[in-house]
């Protein structure tokens, strides 16, 4: 499997473990079979994901979202699953926690959701307790400043 990955910063995590490639942006080459956002959520991210992005897509590949939901534009998203712009997305997160129970997330064939669980293994679990000591500390040794701090999503 070819996997690239995009981030501001770092990354090389991804290249090691992974063997993934860091790419400049979305490109209509070598379009992937799957699209994974793990990303947090703050001002710079909040909606990023949407109509243009899923544009750059082949109609054959989909898109997973395991980050936040807001990272997608979810009313771009719906429009472009009634279009079949691309096969499916699968969602473990949505803007709203569980969906309403009229939202068109819940309608559409193409869209497969998750119960918000996918993070839920013992590894992650002590992974999350040393982060938030770890934040703690460095919120506490920085004068109360987030700079810092790993990974602050919202």
């Amino acid at each position: 499997m070819h996997c690239e990955h995009q981030q501001r910063q770092g990354g090389e995590a991804c290249e090691v473990f992974a063997g993934a490639v860091k790419t400049a942006g979305h490109r209509k080459r070598n379009q992937p079979d799957y699209v994974s956002l793990h990303t947090p959520l703050n001002h710079q991210t909040r909606g990023t994901f949407g109509r243009a992005q899923i544009l750059q897509m082949k109609p054959t590949a989909f898109l997973i979202n395991a980050s936040r939901g807001a990272v997608c534009n979810e009313e771009e998203l719906i429009e472009c699953m009634k279009e079949k712009m691309i096969a499916g997305a699968g969602l473990d997160v949505t803007t709203t926690e569980p969906p309403p129970m009229d939202s068109e997330l819940w309608k559409l064939p193409n869209i497969f959701q998750s119960p918000h669980t996918g993070w839920w293994r013992i590894e992650t679990q002590h992974r999350l307790v040393t982060m938030t000591a770890e934040n703690i500390e460095a919120y506490c040794q920085a004068n109360n400043k987030e700079e810092d701090m790993i990974n602050i999503v919202n």
